[in-house]
């Protein structure tokens, strides 16, 4: 069996790293990734929250994708339901490419991604804690050593806890947006965090 090109030993430590390795180390069309957002799961493993993301700048000239993965910073998903949950507590990747796989997955998110934000190929990789995202506005077809790879990259990373409050803040002031209380809203079951920003939860 092949070894995977992401070795454990020299993979860099900390997650925001990892998440840029993936696009340092490939070639030809893995550059066309537009972003990588971990999912990391809870301490309890009931939720699946933002843990880190690294949007590519070389690649990502459109606003929309752009703004689909700013506001990605306020979600969470339930555990076992839904495609992230499902495929976080299955431990089975989900790639999906195409207007007819968007069409027929059961993945609301996917679908807002592909209709509304233009992206073309949107892929989740369950690791022992949490689930990768991947997004790009290009066709990708699938590849099960890229999976291999990204497991193996994150192989024995252990989850530090959610990104906090100020955390979130600076996020969003990074990004320019009008990051006052009340003004990030996603979704339609929203609960009320400490600074006022409106984090919904997906079933």
């Amino acid at each position: 069996m092949d070894e995977p090109i992401f070795s454990t030993s020299s993979s860099p430590s900390s997650l925001q790293h990892r998440l840029q390795y993936i696009f340092k180390n490939q070639t030809n069309y893995y550059s066309d990734w537009a972003y990588a957002i971990f999912w990391q799961s809870s301490n309890n493993s009931l939720s699946l929250t933002w843990g880190d993301g690294h949007l590519n700048m070389k690649t990502t000239n459109n606003k929309d994708v752009e703004w689909f993965y700013l506001m990605s910073l306020a979600q969470c998903f339930s555990v076992g339901e839904g495609v992230v949950g499902k495929c976080f507590s299955s431990d089975s990747f989900v790639w999906l490419t195409g207007d007819q796989q968007f069409e027929f997955c059961h993945c609301e998110r996917a679908k807002e991604a592909h209709y509304v934000h233009g992206i073309n190929t949107f892929v989740y990789i369950p690791i022992s804690s949490g689930v990768l995202e991947l997004g790009s506005s290009t066709v990708i077809k699938q590849d099960l050593n890229l999976v291999q790879q990204v497991k193996s990259l994150f192989f024995g990373y252990e989850t530090i806890g959610p990104i906090d409050d100020f955390g979130l803040f600076n996020c969003l002031e990074q990004y320019g947006q009008e990051a006052k209380k009340g003004e990030i809203v996603v979704g339609t079951t929203p609960q009320e965090n400490k600074v006022g920003f409106k984090v919904s939860c997906f079933n």
